[in-house]
C-alpha cells in the first residue's frame, strides 16, 4: 500500500470471511479491525493529530482544523457533521479522539470526499482498489440478512 498515491490505495475497507462477524459491531468497532491504513498515510495521519493532541487525545473542538489541515482543503462544517453520522456519532457526544479513532475519521473523509465517483444505472459509487472490489462485491448482495446496526449497514454500503 506504501507506494501508491491514489487516495483508494492509502486506506483499505476490508470485510471478513465470516460476515456475521459483522453483527454487533459499532461502526468505529468495524473500522478499528477492518480499516487498514498504508504506513505513509499513517505518518501523515500522525502527524498532524500530534500538532492538535493534548496528553495524547485529541479534543474534539480541534477535530475540524486537524481535518482541514490533514486535506489541505477548507472543510465545512456540515461535512464533518456528515462524516460523524455516517460512522454513528454525533459531534455533540464525541470524546476526546484517540490516535486509531483519527485513522478511522480521516479514512472516511478521505474516501467519500476525495474518491472519484462513478455513475452507475442511475447511482453514485465511490472508485475502490481490486481487494476492496473483491471483498465487497458478494457480500453486498448478503448484508440485508444480517443483523447489523443501520449506521454500520450503511456505512458498508457506501463504501
Amino acid at each position: 500500500l506504501a507506494d501508491f498515491g491514489d487516495v483508494k490505495d492509502k486506506y483499505h475497507f476490508g470485510i471478513p470471511f465470516n460476515l456475521k462477524d459483522l453483527e454487533g459491531l459499532t461502526c468505529m468497532d468495524y473500522l478499528r479491525q477492518y480499516l487498514q491504513v498504508a504506513p505513509r498515510r499513517i505518518r501523515t495521519c500522525d502527524q498532524v493529530f500530534r500538532k492538535f493532541a493534548e496528553a495524547g487525545v485529541m479534543p474534539k473542538e480541534r477535530l475540524h482544523e486537524a481535518l482541514t489541515e490533514l486535506t489541505m482543503q477548507p472543510l465545512a462544517q456540515s461535512p464533518l457533521e456528515f462524516i460523524l453520522s455516517l460512522i454513528g456519532l454525533k459531534f455533540d457526544d464525541l470524546p476526546p479522539i484517540d490516535p486509531e479513532d483519527w485513522k478511522a475519521i480521516c479514512a472516511i473523509n478521505d474516501h467519500l470526499l476525495f474518491s472519484r465517483l462513478i455513475q452507475r444505472n442511475n447511482k453514485t459509487f465511490t472508485t475502490k482498489g481490486t481487494l476492496e472490489t473483491a471483498d465487497f462485491s458478494t457480500a453486498y448482495r448478503q448484508l440485508g440478512n444480517l443483523n447489523l446496526t443501520t449506521e454500520l449497514l450503511a456505512l458498508l454500503r457506501i463504501l
